[in-house]
């Protein structure tokens, strides 16, 4: 009867294999402890107690503030920036996009004059569609108008100042706007008019004596 000859062992073979695999475990450990686990994640994951990773670790020079909960906090963080960055971005083009300004102008035009230069807007730009007038201003250019005439502290109705059209024609668009009271607004519209029913009648006459 053959008999099975043992295989002859390498203690030194059998050494090194072991070396190999408690350096890769201690390379493992530190990597994933940089990356935020606590100690006692990678002890439960790897059968090892809180405080032989934590030799582990010790041994290997890796500062204890360099990982675990303490990075995670400011992963945590850096999350949180990367989310404000993100919200920051859509304000910004938002902004752009509706108002024709920065975030920042319109933060600042809030603290000063609170919401009613971009409700004044609007609601100008809403009349003007219903009477069928075309509207041609950003709210950019029309906040400079009001900025540049220097009397939107006494824009309103009444005895206040109102933005009207050069011959109460064409749309509301620069070059074609002026700010004037609302009195001279309305004298303007009755000397348009009547001027209008003057050429009028006069036209007519022309075509009674055309086909007299």
């Amino acid at each position: 009867m053959n008999r099975r000859v043992p295989e002859a062992r390498n203690p030194r073979g059998d050494f090194y294999m072991c070396i190999n695999a408690k350096k890769e475990r201690a390379e493992e450990i530190e990597r994933r402890y940089r990356q935020g686990e606590t100690l006692q994640e990678i002890g439960l994951s790897l059968d090892l107690t809180r405080e032989r990773v934590r030799q582990i670790l010790r041994d290997l020079g890796v500062d204890p503030m360099a990982g675990g909960a303490a990075i995670r906090r400011f992963l945590h963080v850096d999350k949180k920036i990367e989310q404000v960055r993100k919200c920051e971005s859509r304000r910004e083009q938002h902004a752009r996009k509706f108002w024709g300004v920065s975030a920042a102008d319109c933060v600042a035009i809030k603290q000063m004059y609170g919401y009613r230069p971009f409700r004044s807007y609007m609601q100008q730009r809403r009349n003007a569609k219903v009477r069928g007038i075309e509207w041609g201003m950003s709210f950019r250019e029309w906040w400079w108008f009001w900025q540049d005439s220097g009397v939107w502290g006494n824009r309103g109705r009444g005895n206040a100042y109102c933005m009207a059209r050069y011959g109460d024609s064409g749309p509301y668009s620069i070059g074609n706007v002026y700010v004037c009271t609302n009195a001279t607004n309305v004298q303007d519209y009755h000397r348009l008019a009547k001027r209008s029913q003057d050429t009028q009648k006069h036209l007519c006459q022309e075509l009674e004596i055309e086909h007299v």
